[in-house]
């Protein structure tokens, strides 16, 4: 429950959360899809001869 809001300010964060809920799902999706990026190059780098420590030293830099 939102207490201590100012006058007004209330309706602006209730409005927010909703659209928050409403974006969530397509949130999620987008994570979905840059998680399964991510996890491709990693499985690229190990593929073209890089130790699975350096692929992911590799990944992790690029996420930074």
């Amino acid at each position: 429950m939102i207490t201590e809001v100012e006058f007004g300010d209330r309706d602006k964060v209730v409005a927010a959360i909703e659209q928050l809920k409403r974006a969530l799902p397509a949130m999620l999706d987008y994570q979905i899809s840059v998680s399964k990026i991510i996890r491709a190059r990693y499985l690229a780098l190990v593929a073209e001869g890089f130790l699975p420590s350096e692929a992911l030293a590799i990944v992790k830099e690029m996420y930074k």
